[in-house]
């Protein structure tokens, strides 16, 4: 037995030969256990990853939808996409719009009817919102009952 056996333990050496071929590993390729630049929190330790909430409210010709978002790039372009609605031949695009100074957006928009028999809203939207510039994305659902008109 090597001295460094003889120090650990049977799961002790287990770690800690993993952790000096980790460290070997890092040596070889060249690089230096860092933080990720990426990793949503920055220094201060605020948690940045955007979320957004959706709520659609049904009128006689569709759907009233409010969507709130923060957390996104400040002054920054976001990118709101959503499913088909009930009955709809093809998803909802919303766009680009531009985010406040603070990385938070509202955007509220009346939508026509995408359906006319009640059971066709039982299936939700997903509205994904991406940060264009740091390529996040979050999504929220909808009641799909929303776009359920009840006239034609």
């Amino acid at each position: 037995m090597t001295p460094l056996h003889r120090r650990f333990s049977h799961g002790t050496t287990a770690i800690a030969r993993a952790a000096l071929l980790l460290g070997t590993a890092v040596a070889l390729a060249g690089a230096t256990p860092t933080r990720a630049q990426d990793s949503g929190t920055p220094p201060d330790g605020k948690d940045v990853k955007p979320k957004v909430t959706v709520e659609a409210y049904r009128r006689a010709v569709g759907p009233d939808v409010l969507i709130k978002g923060r957390g996104f790039t400040p002054n920054g372009q976001v990118r709101i996409v959503g499913t088909k609605p009930p009955g709809a031949a093809q998803r909802l695009d919303f766009g680009i719009i531009l985010a406040d100074s603070t990385g938070a957006f509202v955007l509220r928009r009346e939508e026509a009817c995408t359906a006319y028999r009640a059971g066709m809203g039982t299936v939700g939207v997903q509205f994904t919102v991406t940060d264009v510039s740091s390529n996040k994305t979050t999504a929220a659902y909808a009641n799909g009952g929303a776009w359920v008109c009840t006239t034609q």
